[in-house]
Order: structure tokens, then C-alpha cells, then sequence
């Protein structure tokens, strides 16, 4: 997952909104997003790296959600041994336990490097984390998302103002701030807005270019919310969009667009416990 806008109680319509791309070689193993249990008979709504058996970015029905990205860093060593991030995603939604005591029990720097936003619909918490010196520079710390903000995460540390991240979370904003008007309140219409929206391939102009340490045609490759690197025969790229919804019902609707032949899209519901504060 490479690029994510996370809109987290902006709209009185839409409490939690999330639009997604995820990023991966083309020959990486993949399922599509589904209800799937764990080997503890925990209950998960994603995709699937099939290689590894864990996601990107996944849902419980209990109201739980996470995401995932890598940290863009050339010069950066994975710890020898270093375990899946995409476990990270489904141990948080078959715990329990509250951010603050989930992540003290867990070894974050044996992972290579992520960003991590791990969130409970009931209970009201959303919180990000990094084990990266290059984007915290102590040890891991949990940093609350505030109610009512727009946030957005690529392969930097959350809000870092690249371009294709700017501009989707705009998109986010304008798109909820029209779903006001009477024309434009079917959820289904705004779902479509958005998944067009993460098909944007536009490349950011090179003055506006981040400097992460690779080669400037892979940043310029990098650049779109919608990747395809190389362009002249793609091997790695934007393999799925998503969009995530919930209504004030506590309703979830999920929708995920594949873009390996035959594209696809699949669409699923989740019915969450309401908030502590209205139940």
C-alpha cells in the first residue's frame, strides 16, 4: 500500500472515509479483498498477500481497521530475519487490547521500515506509529489522529506533503464537501469519484519531485497516484484501489477495484457497533 487519504469525521454523512491505492510488483501472489479467518478464528475483510499471508489494509467486524505502508529509504538495511509488515495489519485486528499496550508488546524494530495507522470505530482511537529514525527520531511513538482532520500517508512519514498525497487528500475534501449538496449524495456516485480519483497517472512536475534517495526516473515514476513503473513495460505499479465508507448507521461499505487481468471490482458491507458515545 503506497498511498492513502483518510478523512476521519469531516463529513456528518460519512463519519470515516478512506481512499487507497496499494503499490506491489505485478507477479506478487495476491487475492482480492474478502472475508477471510485467521488460523485463531479471527474474522478479517481484505486483500491478501498470498506470499507472506498477511495485508495491506484490512477491517474486523468489531469495528477495528488498519493500514500499512513502507517507508521509502534506498540506503535503509531490513533487520536479518525481518518478519512480514503485513502481519502488523492482521495482529491488530485480532487483538484486543488498546494501541498504547498493543504496540509495547511487540517488537516494531524488527520489522523493516513502515508506517503503521491502526484505528477502533468503537472505541473512538485512530493512532499512527513508524519504527523509523528517518521519519520519529526516538523510538516508536503512538501519535493520536484528531477528529474532524483529513490525514495522509505514503512512504514518508504521515502528512508529508508530496504531491500525489496533497492532491488526493484535496480530492477527499472536495468530493466529501460536494456530497452536501442534494446531487450529489448517493454514496455509490461519490465512491466512483473517488476510486477515478486514485486512476489519476499524472506525474508531478520535477521541481516538485521528492528527494527520497532513488534514481529520478523512478521518483517521477513514483510520483502519480496511480504508478506504473517502467512505462514501457510495467512490472510494478498500482495493483488495487479501494475506498472505504461508513455511514452514521455504522454501516461499512468497501469497495476494491483489481487491476490485473481481467480488471474487477468487488464490493462488500460491514456493520459495526456504533461509537461508545452513541451507543
Amino acid at each position: 500500500m503506497c498511498l492513502i487519504a483518510l478523512a476521519w469525521d469531516i463529513s456528518p454523512d460519512y463519519p470515516l472515509v478512506i481512499a487507497a491505492n496499494r503499490d506491489e510488483v505485478y507477479d506478487r501472489p495476491t487475492a482480492a479483498l474478502a472475508q477471510w479467518t485467521t488460523a485463531e478464528g479471527h474474522t478479517i475483510v481484505s486483500g491478501r498477500d498470498l506470499k507472506e499471508g498477511g495485508t495491506w489494509m484490512g477491517f474486523a467486524p468489531n469495528g477495528r481497521f488498519a493500514m500499512l505502508t513502507n517507508v521509502r529509504n534506498p540506503h535503509a538495511t531490513a533487520p536479518q530475519g525481518a518478519p512480514s509488515r503485513g502481519e502488523l495489519v492482521v495482529a491488530w485486528l485480532s487483538s484486543a487490547l488498546e494501541a498504547k499496550p498493543w504496540c509495547a508488546e511487540r517488537d516494531l524494530a524488527a520489522y523493516a521500515g513502515f508506517n503503521l495507522i491502526v484505528g477502533d470505530w468503537a472505541g473512538q482511537q485512530c493512532h499512527y506509529v513508524s519504527n523509523q529514525a528517518s521519519v520519529q527520531t526516538s523510538a516508536p511513538t503512538l501519535l493520536s489522529l484528531q477528529r474532524g482532520q483529513i490525514y495522509g500517508l505514503s512512504n514518508a512519514a504521515l502528512n508529508t506533503p508530496w504531491p500525489k498525497t496533497r492532491w488526493l487528500m484535496a480530492q477527499v475534501q472536495e468530493h466529501l464537501k460536494n456530497s452536501n449538496n442534494d446531487n450529489h449524495k448517493a454514496p455509490q456516485a461519490l465512491t466512483m469519484r473517488l476510486l477515478k480519483a486514485l486512476q489519476n497517472a499524472e506525474l508531478a512536475p520535477s521541481q516538485d519531485l521528492p528527494q527520497t534517495g532513488v534514481a529520478n526516473e523512478l521518483e517521477s515514476a513514483l510520483s502519480s497516484v496511480f504508478v506504473r513503473y517502467p512505462l514501457s513495460a510495467p512490472a510494478y505499479g498500482t495493483r488495487s484501489s479501494l475506498c472505504a465508507m461508513l455511514h452514521t448507521n455504522a454501516t461499512l461499505d468497501l469497495t476494491e477495484t483489481s487491476y490485473a487481468a481481467p480488471e474487477q471490482t468487488v464490493q462488500t458491507t460491514l456493520h459495526w457497533p456504533v461509537r461508545s458515545s452513541e451507543a
